[in-house]
């Protein structure tokens, strides 16, 4: 494949990781208004800002795929529902799909969900001020899945923490290989906790 050149995709030609990662907005704003699709030499990748745009790709499997060698979500978690195409693809899925609609999860999780929530607030509640991310947002998303694979809340820091390193290397446009490292080390230790549960 011909790499384009920077005439091509102006805006893309000037984004750099760090940019992104402290501040995105900008960027994503000037591409989606200038430069929708558009190729970043950075990150040696496209990106599709609109939100249309987005939805035909993710919808066009004959034309985009998954799991190429360039995948930072292969690279790190090997393959699975998410870097599969075709057949194996909807097995991987619809081995799973069941417990996410929404349906199954009003009458499954909603409950739980909405005991964490208040167990959530109530512990800070009385505090006047808080970081929200840390006190809430980055904390319910992973006791809703330890409830949902049945797995003890106490696991929490733990998951906590391997989320944590699996966004580092999700994130890792630059290959570092320390980062790298660390994401493959925690997906082993991520499959060693949930193969207690099964």
């Amino acid at each position: 494949m011909t790499l384009p050149d920077n005439h091509q995709f102006p805006i893309g030609a000037t984004v750099e990781p760090d940019e992104l990662s402290k501040d995105p907005y900008p960027v994503l704003a000037a591409l989606r208004e200038s430069e929708p699709v558009s190729y970043v030499p950075a990150l040696n990748m496209y990106l599709v800002t609109r939100y249309d745009d987005a939805q035909a790709v993710l919808q066009d499997n004959d034309n985009y795929v998954v799991g190429t060698e360039g995948s930072l979500i292969l690279d790190i978690f090997g393959e699975h529902m998410m870097t599969v195409e075709g057949d194996k693809h909807l097995r991987f899925k619809g081995a799973h799909r069941p417990f996410f609609l929404p349906p199954s999860i009003r009458e499954n999780l909603e409950p739980d969900i909405a005991v964490h929530v208040d167990s959530l607030i109530d512990g800070f509640a009385d505090e006047g001020a808080i970081e929200l991310r840390s006190a809430f947002t980055s904390r319910l998303p992973v006791l809703t899945m330890l409830t949902l694979f049945g797995m003890e809340l106490a696991e929490e820091q733990h998951l906590r923490r391997l989320y944590d390193t699996f966004e580092k290397a999700l994130a890792n446009f630059t290959w570092d290989e320390r980062i790298r490292a660390q994401g493959k080390a925690c997906a082993n230790e991520f499959y060693e906790v949930v193969q207690k549960y099964l």
